[in-house]
Parts: C-alpha cells; sequence; structure tokens
C-alpha cells in the first residue's frame, strides 16, 4: 500500500489482509510467493502470538519476502467509540511495537470495522502513516486521494469467478458489491453502531 501513491503502479492491484491470522502465513504467504505476488498485511499487535494468530517471527519472515507490514491498531476498537486521546493512544502503541519488534518503520493503517470519519483518518495521518486504508467499497484513485484508500472485501465463502470480477473490475460485480453495500450501510444506520457490530460478530461465529 505504501507503493500505491506512485505513479507507475496506475491501473494496478493492492492486497491487503486484515487481523493478522495465522492462516495469512501459512495459506497466503506461500501462494504469493510461489507467484511473484506482494500484500500489505495489517496485524493487531495485541493479537500477534495469541493462538490462530501470527508469531513476532512470522512477520520478521514475511519482511524477508517483501511483504508489507501495517497496523490495523492495538486492540481492534471501533475508533468512532474512543476519545481523541484514547484513539491517539491506540495508533500510538500500535505504531510503536511494530516498528520496535521490525526494526523499522511502519507507514500503513488499516481502520477496523470499517467504520471511519475524517477525525478517525487525521488522526492515523498525525500519527506518521503514510496510507490509511478503509473498508469504505471503492476503486483507489491515487491521483485524487493519495493516502486513504477503499477496498473491496474478498471472504473466505466467495467464489474464484467474484475475485476475478473484482481484479478485472467487471461491471456487473462491482454494481452486486455496491447494491450488498447499499444494503450494509443501511443497516448500519437503522441499527446503530453496537447492534450492528453484535449483528456481524454473531455472523461471523456462524461462519466458523
Amino acid at each position: 500500500m505504501r507503493d500505491l501513491p506512485r505513479e507507475d503502479v496506475a491501473g494496478g492491484v493492492g492486497l491487503t489482509f486484515d487481523d493478522g491470522c495465522e492462516s495469512d502465513y501459512t495459506v497466503a504467504f506461500p501462494e504469493l510467493v510461489k507467484r511473484g505476488l506482494k500484500a500489505t498485511f495489517y496485524v493487531v499487535t495485541s493479537y500477534v502470538g495469541r493462538r490462530g494468530y501470527v508469531q513476532w517471527h512470522h512477520l520478521r519472515e514475511l519482511r524477508r519476502y517483501g511483504m508489507e507490514i501495517g497496523s490495523h491498531s492495538a486492540t481492534h476498537p471501533c475508533f468512532l467509540d474512543l476519545s481523541p486521546r484514547a484513539m491517539a493512544e491506540e495508533l500510538r502503541r500500535s505504531k510503536r511495537t511494530l516498528e520496535d519488534r521490525l526494526g523499522e518503520a511502519v507507514a500503513s493503517f488499516s481502520v477496523p470495522f470499517g467504520f471511519v470519519n475524517r477525525q478517525v483518518i487525521a488522526a492515523a495521518l498525525a500519527e506518521g502513516f503514510e496510507t490509511v486504508c478503509t473498508s469504505q467499497t471503492r476503486l483507489a484513485n491515487p491521483q485524487a486521494s493519495p493516502r486513504v484508500y477503499g477496498r473491496f472485501a474478498v471472504r473466505r465463502t466467495d467464489s474464484l469467478g467474484h475475485f476475478v470480477g473484482i481484479v478485472a473490475r467487471r461491471r456487473p460485480t462491482l454494481w452486486r458489491i455496491a447494491l450488498v453495500e447499499s444494503g450494509k450501510q443501511a443497516g448500519k444506520r437503522l441499527l446503530g453502531r453496537r447492534v450492528w457490530l453484535a449483528f456481524r460478530r454473531r455472523c461471523l461465529e456462524r461462519r466458523g
């Protein structure tokens, strides 16, 4: 993601993985290396070392192969529920931990849960992050917005055709995604953040 603002990557595809799940290392990483691809892995620093999540030596190996490690916060809170002070501390702590452990600057941040506003983005940039990824469903435009990027979520239940449709920017696929996204946004407004997050958590638990 730190390379996305460059003009010579216009029209390319940025691959990102959120949370720092163990499968990022055991499943995605080998496939990326096999194909000569790079990606950004956004990790929740307090999750590193837990069962089911990456270890610090995994992250160092990812870096040796040219993968980017970014912050997905320290504890994965909903940033809209945080005070400015707590927001800054969450950002600062995750960035410092990653930099201390990896021995290099960490330039990219991914907002947890997809709840974001101008204050969240401004706080991340103020803490020294060069790029901010949201869950807003839109194509990246480095010229119009060189530091803040929306993304298209791809889940394990999605088909290969769905993924190809996103990468190839096929209109039917993008239209379907936009329709689903508009429904999700309506649900968030209707239910409110807390109820929506509880509903989302239950859905993810049922998926296993």
